[in-house]
């Protein structure tokens, strides 16, 4: 009995020992890069051309920005290698100006022609991955974009009906409304996954809404990729930024952080239990405007509410070093008076995938997460019905 037991555990174990191979030989194969070139034209004639990581550069194994100096007639070509269907952007500098960007297009390995025209419109390029995304995937948003640009024209009537002060019931209700919307592209995107499970598509468009905060859409539409997919390099990295993403969700307690203080000394930010009553920690970027602009707002609100309600704020900077000298004239001009840090080695945005300012996380007097970017004027609504 004991020797029959034995030999079924080991038939078992082997099993399993081949299921592993065949997944990490099924991850190994999609690793295998291959030559591609790229070969396109643009409408100028002097100038750089630049292929630019889509949705960050953690998602690819190797370095990313590639730049080739403008020939005559606008013409350009880029030499690379990659294992799988890879999102770029292609952009064009003259001087110190970007003249063009183009939307996301996709490449697979060989010689890619492709012509950039019109900015901010996807480029023309032929391959498989490209003519279904053309053909299959963004067909699926025609209504619901008409439904987006229709409501974009709301916003633009209600700041014009009320001088930019939207009533807050109103700004409620087109909240509610975008949410909606929101929710039926997330439907899309599953959707389209289930059918074509082994496209890369999926995966590249995830990687670029991450950086909006975590959404339970994204596990199931992980879960409905193809391993092909799943394990590649990019495939992994989106695993791991969503794993900790996940932990700044509405309800979590948010993390102690270790970044740089005021003094560039490397030191962890405080308990937040310990802070206040709500306390907002506040990712901001000294050469953003949208950040800058808010500065004025929430200096008012922690000087009118910090001893009244409790009110806090921890700022987090994610400047790299070269802005130095702009973050220190920004801290001097505006002169917050609660706990700054700075990001300099880029450690928390990289992790948490903060890609654009400014991004805060309101908690409460335990350091749980009740909201994501709040802004100023809902926080002092807020307070004062507190």
């Amino acid at each position: 009995m004991f020797a029959s037991e034995m030999n079924a555990l080991f038939r078992l174990l082997a099993a399993v020992a081949l299921v592993c191979t065949v997944v990490v030989a099924t991850a190994q194969t999609q690793q295998t890069k291959k030559p591609l070139h790229i070969v396109g034209k643009t409408g100028f004639d002097s100038g750089r051309v630049f292929l630019l990581p889509f949705a960050g550069s953690t998602y690819y194994a190797g370095s990313v920005a590639k730049e080739y100096k403008l020939k005559r007639g606008g013409a350009f070509e880029f030499n690379d290698s990659i294992a799988y269907p890879t999102a770029f952007l292609i952009g064009v500098r003259v001087g110190t100006d970007w003249k063009y960007m183009s939307n996301v297009f996709f490449t697979e390995s060989g010689e890619q022609y492709i012509s950039c025209k019109d900015n901010r419109v996807t480029p023309s390029i032929e391959n498989e991955t490209m003519r279904e995304y053309i053909d299959e995937y963004l067909p699926r948003f025609d209504r619901v974009n008409k439904d987006l640009d229709n409501l974009y024209d709301l916003k633009d009537s209600m700041v014009k009906r009320f001088h930019q002060k939207i009533p807050p019931s109103v700004q409620a209700d087109w909240d509610d409304k975008m949410s909606d919307i929101a929710r039926k592209e997330d439907l899309i995107l599953l959707k389209f996954t289930q059918k074509h499970p082994k496209s890369f598509i999926p995966l590249w468009k995830m990687a670029e809404m991450l950086p909006g905060g975590y959404k339970s859409i994204f596990d199931s539409v992980y879960s409905t990729l193809d391993n092909s997919v799943k394990y590649t390099f990019t495939g992994q990295r989106f695993k791991t930024n969503l794993e900790n993403v996940r932990r700044l969700d509405i309800g979590k307690k948010f993390p102690q952080l270790q970044a740089y203080n005021a003094k560039q000394q490397k030191a962890y930010t405080p308990d937040f239990a310990h802070l206040g009553k709500y306390t907002l920690v506040h990712f901001w970027l000294s050469s953003s405007y949208p950040s800058i602009r808010q500065f004025p707002a929430w200096i008012d609100l922690y000087k009118h509410y910090h001893d009244s309600c409790s009110f806090d704020i921890l700022s987090i900077s994610v400047d790299d070093k070269s802005f130095s000298e702009t973050w220190t004239k920004t801290i001097a001009e505006y002169h917050p008076q609660w706990q700054q840090f700075i990001d300099w080695d880029k450690k928390i945005a990289e992790t948490y995938c903060i890609d654009f300012c400014p991004v805060n996380f309101l908690l409460d007097e335990k350091g749980f997460i009740l909201k994501r970017n709040i802004t100023p004027q809902e926080m002092e609504q807020i307070l004062k019905n507190r």
